[in-house]
Protein backbone atom coordinates (compact mmCIF):
# COMPACT_ATOMS: atom_id res chain seq x y z
CA UNK A 1 0.00 0.00 0.00
CA UNK A 2 1.25 3.46 -0.93
CA UNK A 3 1.64 5.89 1.95
CA UNK A 4 -0.68 8.90 1.78
CA UNK A 5 2.11 11.30 2.79
CA UNK A 6 4.21 10.21 -0.17
CA UNK A 7 1.39 10.73 -2.66
CA UNK A 8 0.42 14.04 -1.03
CA UNK A 9 3.92 15.34 -1.64
CA UNK A 10 3.75 14.21 -5.28
CA UNK A 11 0.39 15.91 -5.88
CA UNK A 12 1.53 19.14 -4.25
CA UNK A 13 4.56 19.29 -6.50
CA UNK A 14 2.56 18.54 -9.65
CA UNK A 15 -0.11 21.14 -8.90
CA UNK A 16 2.60 23.80 -9.08
CA UNK A 17 3.25 22.68 -12.65
CA UNK A 18 -0.28 22.36 -14.10
CA UNK A 19 -2.22 24.62 -11.68
CA UNK A 20 -5.12 22.13 -11.41
CA UNK A 21 -6.56 20.33 -8.38
CA UNK A 22 -5.41 16.70 -8.08
CA UNK A 23 -6.67 13.71 -6.11
CA UNK A 24 -5.29 10.24 -5.51
CA UNK A 25 -7.62 7.33 -4.76
CA UNK A 26 -6.63 4.12 -3.02
CA UNK A 27 -7.54 0.77 -4.54
CA UNK A 28 -10.64 0.91 -2.32
CA UNK A 29 -11.76 4.14 -4.00
CA UNK A 30 -10.99 6.41 -1.03
CA UNK A 31 -9.28 9.78 -1.60
CA UNK A 32 -6.09 9.41 0.45
CA UNK A 33 -4.33 12.53 -0.87
CA UNK A 34 -5.56 15.73 -2.49
CA UNK A 35 -4.52 19.29 -3.21
CA UNK A 36 -7.99 20.17 -1.88
CA UNK A 37 -7.84 19.23 1.83
CA UNK A 38 -11.66 19.09 2.02
CA UNK A 39 -11.76 16.07 -0.28
CA UNK A 40 -9.34 13.84 1.66
CA UNK A 41 -11.19 10.85 3.09
CA UNK A 42 -14.14 11.03 0.66
CA UNK A 43 -15.59 7.70 -0.46
CA UNK A 44 -18.30 6.55 -2.89
CA UNK A 45 -16.57 8.08 -5.91
CA UNK A 46 -18.12 6.20 -8.84
CA UNK A 47 -15.71 7.70 -11.37
CA UNK A 48 -12.66 6.39 -9.54
CA UNK A 49 -14.35 3.05 -8.98
CA UNK A 50 -15.02 2.78 -12.72
CA UNK A 51 -11.34 3.45 -13.48
CA UNK A 52 -10.36 0.77 -10.95
CA UNK A 53 -12.83 -1.84 -12.17
CA UNK A 54 -12.26 -1.33 -15.90
CA UNK A 55 -8.57 -0.40 -15.65
CA UNK A 56 -9.08 2.46 -18.07
CA UNK A 57 -9.36 6.27 -17.93
CA UNK A 58 -12.71 7.94 -17.56
CA UNK A 59 -13.63 11.51 -18.49
CA UNK A 60 -16.29 13.13 -16.29
CA UNK A 61 -18.07 15.80 -18.32
CA UNK A 62 -19.81 17.55 -15.42
CA UNK A 63 -20.06 17.44 -11.62
CA UNK A 64 -21.94 14.43 -10.22
CA UNK A 65 -22.19 12.75 -13.63
CA UNK A 66 -21.01 9.90 -11.45
CA UNK A 67 -21.86 9.92 -7.76
CA UNK A 68 -19.33 11.86 -5.72
CA UNK A 69 -17.32 12.85 -8.82
CA UNK A 70 -16.33 16.29 -10.03
CA UNK A 71 -15.71 17.36 -13.59
CA UNK A 72 -12.32 16.14 -14.81
CA UNK A 73 -10.46 12.97 -15.68
CA UNK A 74 -9.56 9.87 -13.64
CA UNK A 75 -6.75 7.52 -14.69
CA UNK A 76 -5.71 4.20 -13.13
CA UNK A 77 -2.06 4.06 -12.05
CA UNK A 78 -0.43 0.67 -12.52
CA UNK A 79 3.04 -0.46 -11.57
CA UNK A 80 4.29 -3.85 -12.81
CA UNK A 81 0.79 -4.53 -14.21
CA UNK A 82 -0.81 -4.05 -10.81
CA UNK A 83 -3.14 -1.14 -10.13
CA UNK A 84 -1.94 0.86 -7.13
CA UNK A 85 -4.58 3.59 -7.26
CA UNK A 86 -6.29 6.21 -9.40
CA UNK A 87 -5.18 9.78 -10.04
CA UNK A 88 -7.85 12.39 -10.72
CA UNK A 89 -7.43 15.84 -12.26
CA UNK A 90 -10.26 18.28 -11.60
CA UNK A 91 -11.24 20.72 -14.35
CA UNK A 92 -12.80 21.12 -17.78
CA UNK A 93 -12.16 18.29 -20.20
CA UNK A 94 -10.33 20.46 -22.73
CA UNK A 95 -8.05 21.83 -19.99
CA UNK A 96 -7.12 18.62 -18.17
CA UNK A 97 -7.16 15.98 -20.92
CA UNK A 98 -3.77 17.14 -22.22
CA UNK A 99 -2.20 16.49 -18.82
CA UNK A 100 -3.75 13.08 -18.14
CA UNK A 101 -1.14 10.60 -19.39
CA UNK A 102 1.77 12.88 -18.49
CA UNK A 103 0.59 13.24 -14.88
CA UNK A 104 -0.09 9.51 -14.67
CA UNK A 105 3.44 8.63 -15.85
CA UNK A 106 5.01 11.28 -13.63
CA UNK A 107 3.13 9.85 -10.67
CA UNK A 108 4.42 6.36 -11.44
CA UNK A 109 8.00 7.59 -11.75
CA UNK A 110 7.81 9.50 -8.47
CA UNK A 111 6.20 6.57 -6.65
CA UNK A 112 8.89 4.20 -7.95
CA UNK A 113 11.61 6.69 -7.05
CA UNK A 114 10.28 6.97 -3.52
CA UNK A 115 10.02 3.18 -3.29
CA UNK A 116 13.65 2.87 -4.41
CA UNK A 117 14.77 5.37 -1.77
CA UNK A 118 12.74 3.53 0.85
CA UNK A 119 14.39 0.28 -0.21
CA UNK A 120 17.86 1.84 0.10
CA UNK A 121 16.94 3.31 3.50
CA UNK A 122 15.73 -0.08 4.74
CA UNK A 123 18.81 -1.82 3.39
CA UNK A 124 21.00 0.77 5.10
CA UNK A 125 19.37 -0.05 8.43
CA UNK A 126 19.77 -3.78 7.78
CA UNK A 127 23.47 -3.35 6.98
CA UNK A 128 24.02 -1.21 10.07
CA UNK A 129 22.28 -3.76 12.28
CA UNK A 130 24.34 -6.61 10.81
CA UNK A 131 27.60 -4.73 11.39
CA UNK A 132 26.54 -3.85 14.95
CA UNK A 133 25.73 -7.52 15.53
CA UNK A 134 29.16 -8.59 14.23
CA UNK A 135 30.96 -6.14 16.52
CA UNK A 136 28.84 -7.03 19.55
CA UNK A 137 30.55 -9.56 21.82
CA UNK A 138 27.18 -11.04 22.84
CA UNK A 139 26.84 -14.49 21.22
CA UNK A 140 23.33 -15.24 22.47
CA UNK A 141 21.46 -13.61 19.57
CA UNK A 142 23.56 -15.13 16.76
CA UNK A 143 20.94 -17.46 15.32
CA UNK A 144 18.00 -15.04 15.60
CA UNK A 145 19.86 -12.10 13.98
CA UNK A 146 21.14 -14.11 11.02
CA UNK A 147 17.72 -15.71 10.54
CA UNK A 148 15.98 -12.30 10.76
CA UNK A 149 18.07 -10.83 7.94
CA UNK A 150 18.39 -14.00 5.89
CA UNK A 151 22.18 -14.19 6.05
CA UNK A 152 24.69 -16.86 6.90
CA UNK A 153 27.98 -15.17 7.73
CA UNK A 154 29.70 -18.53 8.07
CA UNK A 155 29.01 -19.63 4.51
CA UNK A 156 31.16 -17.04 2.69
CA UNK A 157 34.44 -15.22 3.24
CA UNK A 158 34.36 -11.45 3.73
CA UNK A 159 37.14 -8.89 3.94
CA UNK A 160 36.68 -5.70 5.98
CA UNK A 161 37.62 -2.34 4.46
CA UNK A 162 37.54 0.84 6.53
CA UNK A 163 38.06 4.34 5.11
CA UNK A 164 38.40 7.84 6.56
CA UNK A 165 39.12 11.25 4.99
CA UNK A 166 42.83 12.03 4.97
CA UNK A 167 41.99 15.59 6.07
CA UNK A 168 41.55 15.58 9.86
CA UNK A 169 40.10 19.09 9.76
CA UNK A 170 36.74 17.82 8.47
CA UNK A 171 33.94 17.59 11.03
CA UNK A 172 33.34 14.15 12.51
CA UNK A 173 29.91 14.05 10.86
CA UNK A 174 31.06 15.25 7.41
CA UNK A 175 29.92 12.14 5.53
CA UNK A 176 26.90 11.36 7.67
CA UNK A 177 25.58 14.87 6.97
CA UNK A 178 25.77 14.06 3.26
CA UNK A 179 23.22 11.28 2.80
CA UNK A 180 24.22 10.89 -0.86
CA UNK A 181 27.48 9.24 0.17
CA UNK A 182 25.53 6.13 1.09
CA UNK A 183 23.64 6.26 -2.23
CA UNK A 184 26.98 6.53 -4.04
CA UNK A 185 28.15 3.40 -2.26
CA UNK A 186 24.88 1.68 -3.14
CA UNK A 187 25.50 2.34 -6.83
CA UNK A 188 29.10 1.14 -6.58
CA UNK A 189 28.60 -1.88 -4.36
CA UNK A 190 25.00 -2.90 -4.93
CA UNK A 191 26.01 -5.77 -7.21
CA UNK A 192 28.99 -6.86 -5.11
CA UNK A 193 27.04 -8.71 -2.36
CA UNK A 194 28.64 -6.28 0.06
CA UNK A 195 27.56 -5.17 3.53
CA UNK A 196 28.43 -1.53 4.14
CA UNK A 197 27.62 1.56 6.14
CA UNK A 198 28.62 5.19 6.66
CA UNK A 199 28.93 6.15 10.31
CA UNK A 200 30.31 9.56 11.19
CA UNK A 201 33.17 10.00 8.73
CA UNK A 202 33.96 6.30 8.57
CA UNK A 203 33.07 4.10 5.61
CA UNK A 204 33.00 0.42 6.52
CA UNK A 205 32.59 -2.29 3.88
CA UNK A 206 32.50 -6.07 4.13
CA UNK A 207 33.32 -7.48 0.69
CA UNK A 208 33.11 -11.09 -0.43
CA UNK A 209 36.78 -11.54 -1.30
CA UNK A 210 38.96 -14.61 -0.93
CA UNK A 211 42.13 -12.49 -0.68
CA UNK A 212 42.46 -9.00 0.93
CA UNK A 213 44.73 -7.91 -1.95
CA UNK A 214 41.71 -8.10 -4.28
CA UNK A 215 40.15 -5.14 -2.43
CA UNK A 216 42.34 -2.61 -4.24
CA UNK A 217 40.05 -2.36 -7.28
CA UNK A 218 36.95 -1.62 -5.18
CA UNK A 219 38.87 0.83 -2.98
CA UNK A 220 39.98 2.77 -6.07
CA UNK A 221 36.37 3.03 -7.27
CA UNK A 222 35.18 4.34 -3.89
CA UNK A 223 38.08 6.78 -3.62
CA UNK A 224 37.57 8.09 -7.16
CA UNK A 225 33.87 8.81 -6.56
CA UNK A 226 34.45 10.53 -3.20
CA UNK A 227 37.33 12.57 -4.62
CA UNK A 228 35.32 13.68 -7.66
CA UNK A 229 32.02 14.48 -5.92
CA UNK A 230 33.18 15.73 -2.52
CA UNK A 231 36.77 16.87 -3.20
CA UNK A 232 38.00 14.63 -0.39
CA UNK A 233 40.73 11.99 -0.45
CA UNK A 234 40.25 8.82 1.56
CA UNK A 235 42.73 6.56 3.31
CA UNK A 236 41.84 2.88 3.82
CA UNK A 237 42.78 -0.02 6.00
CA UNK A 238 42.09 -3.63 4.96
CA UNK A 239 41.65 -6.54 7.37
CA UNK A 240 42.26 -10.25 6.82
CA UNK A 241 39.55 -12.34 5.20
CA UNK A 242 37.28 -14.33 7.48
CA UNK A 243 33.90 -15.92 7.90
CA UNK A 244 31.51 -16.12 10.80
CA UNK A 245 30.79 -13.48 13.42
CA UNK A 246 34.07 -13.75 15.36
CA UNK A 247 36.40 -13.74 12.36
CA UNK A 248 34.54 -10.82 10.76
CA UNK A 249 34.72 -8.87 14.00
CA UNK A 250 38.47 -9.48 13.97
CA UNK A 251 38.69 -8.42 10.30
CA UNK A 252 36.93 -5.11 11.09
CA UNK A 253 39.26 -4.52 14.04
CA UNK A 254 42.28 -5.28 11.84
CA UNK A 255 41.04 -2.90 9.12
CA UNK A 256 40.67 -0.09 11.68
CA UNK A 257 44.16 -0.81 13.03
CA UNK A 258 45.64 -0.79 9.50
CA UNK A 259 43.82 2.47 8.76
CA UNK A 260 45.22 4.12 11.88
CA UNK A 261 48.73 2.89 11.02
CA UNK A 262 48.26 4.13 7.44
CA UNK A 263 47.23 7.62 8.58
CA UNK A 264 50.16 7.86 11.00
CA UNK A 265 53.02 6.36 9.01
CA UNK A 266 52.18 5.88 5.33
CA UNK A 267 49.48 8.22 4.04
CA UNK A 268 48.83 6.00 1.00
CA UNK A 269 45.48 4.97 -0.43
CA UNK A 270 45.28 1.60 1.30
CA UNK A 271 47.26 -0.50 3.73
CA UNK A 272 46.63 -4.17 4.39
CA UNK A 273 46.82 -5.32 7.99
CA UNK A 274 49.25 -8.02 6.86
CA UNK A 275 51.55 -5.34 5.38
CA UNK A 276 51.97 -3.35 8.60
CA UNK A 277 55.40 -4.95 9.21
CA UNK A 278 56.54 -4.08 12.77
CA UNK A 279 53.16 -2.44 13.26
CA UNK A 280 51.68 -5.93 13.55
CA UNK A 281 53.45 -6.17 16.90
CA UNK A 282 53.63 -2.57 18.08
CA UNK A 283 49.94 -1.75 17.68
CA UNK A 284 49.03 -4.13 20.50
CA UNK A 285 51.45 -2.75 23.10
CA UNK A 286 49.55 -1.54 26.16
CA UNK A 287 49.35 2.25 26.58
CA UNK A 288 50.90 2.02 30.04
CA UNK A 289 53.94 0.23 28.61
CA UNK A 290 54.27 2.79 25.82
CA UNK A 291 54.21 5.61 28.35
CA UNK A 292 56.78 3.92 30.58
CA UNK A 293 59.15 3.36 27.65
CA UNK A 294 58.78 6.91 26.29
CA UNK A 295 59.22 8.49 29.71
CA UNK A 296 62.43 6.53 30.13
CA UNK A 297 63.92 7.47 26.72
CA UNK A 298 62.65 11.05 26.53
CA UNK A 299 63.16 12.07 30.19
CA UNK A 300 65.53 14.93 29.36
CA UNK A 301 63.85 16.04 26.13
CA UNK A 302 61.34 18.86 25.80
CA UNK A 303 58.36 18.62 23.47
CA UNK A 304 60.25 20.74 20.93
CA UNK A 305 63.33 18.53 21.24
CA UNK A 306 61.22 15.48 20.42
CA UNK A 307 59.47 17.17 17.50
CA UNK A 308 62.88 18.19 16.08
CA UNK A 309 64.50 14.82 16.70
CA UNK A 310 61.97 12.58 14.95
CA UNK A 311 62.24 14.10 11.42
CA UNK A 312 66.03 14.02 11.73
CA UNK A 313 66.00 10.33 12.66
CA UNK A 314 63.56 9.56 9.83
CA UNK A 315 65.81 11.29 7.30
CA UNK A 316 68.94 9.67 8.78
CA UNK A 317 67.27 6.26 8.33
CA UNK A 318 66.19 7.05 4.77
CA UNK A 319 69.81 7.94 3.95
CA UNK A 320 71.02 4.66 5.51
CA UNK A 321 73.13 6.49 8.08
CA UNK A 322 74.99 8.65 5.54
CA UNK A 323 75.76 12.00 7.20
CA UNK A 324 76.51 13.61 3.83
CA UNK A 325 73.24 12.49 2.17
CA UNK A 326 71.28 13.41 5.29
CA UNK A 327 72.76 16.92 5.26
CA UNK A 328 71.93 17.32 1.57
CA UNK A 329 68.37 16.17 2.07
CA UNK A 330 67.85 18.56 5.00
CA UNK A 331 69.72 21.43 3.27
CA UNK A 332 72.11 21.86 6.20
CA UNK A 333 75.87 21.42 6.67
CA UNK A 334 77.06 17.92 7.57
CA UNK A 335 78.68 19.31 10.72
CA UNK A 336 75.22 20.50 11.76
CA UNK A 337 73.91 16.96 11.35
CA UNK A 338 76.75 15.67 13.52
CA UNK A 339 75.99 18.32 16.13
CA UNK A 340 72.30 17.37 16.23
CA UNK A 341 73.11 13.68 16.55
CA UNK A 342 75.53 14.44 19.37
CA UNK A 343 72.81 16.41 21.20
CA UNK A 344 70.44 13.41 20.86
CA UNK A 345 73.15 11.16 22.32
CA UNK A 346 73.77 13.59 25.14
CA UNK A 347 70.10 13.94 26.11
CA UNK A 348 68.89 10.34 25.63
CA UNK A 349 72.04 8.32 26.33
CA UNK A 350 71.59 6.59 22.94
CA UNK A 351 73.82 7.30 19.94
CA UNK A 352 71.83 7.13 16.65
CA UNK A 353 75.07 6.21 14.84
CA UNK A 354 75.13 2.89 16.70
CA UNK A 355 72.69 0.38 15.25
CA UNK A 356 71.44 -0.94 18.62
CA UNK A 357 70.91 2.61 19.93
CA UNK A 358 69.25 3.73 16.71
CA UNK A 359 66.75 0.87 17.04
CA UNK A 360 65.75 2.08 20.52
CA UNK A 361 65.38 5.70 19.34
CA UNK A 362 63.41 4.59 16.27
CA UNK A 363 61.09 2.51 18.42
CA UNK A 364 60.55 5.50 20.72
CA UNK A 365 59.77 7.68 17.68
CA UNK A 366 57.17 5.19 16.41
CA UNK A 367 55.49 4.87 19.80
CA UNK A 368 55.44 8.65 20.14
CA UNK A 369 53.70 9.02 16.75
CA UNK A 370 51.22 6.34 17.75
CA UNK A 371 50.32 8.23 20.91
CA UNK A 372 49.69 11.41 18.97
Amino acid sequence: MIEASVVQDILTRMKKIINQELNFFSTEGVIIASTDPNRIGQVNHEGAQFALDKNQPIVIEFDNQYEGAKQGINLPVDIDNQIVGVIGITGKKEEVAQYGEIIKEMTKVLILNNAARELVYNRRNVHRNIIDYIQNDDQSDAFSVEMLYGINLSSKKYTAIVGLPSDDRLTEQYFEDISNVYLDLELLLGDEDAIFEVRGNMILVLLQLKQPSAASKIIKKIDDVIKKKYNTTLLFGVGMSGQGKNELNRSISQAKTALGWNKTFYQKRELLFSDMEYGLVLHSIADTNKKYFLDKIFTHLSQKDIEDMIPLLDTYETCNGSIKKCAEKLFIHKNTVQYKLNKITEKTGHDPRKLSDFFILKLASILYKMQK
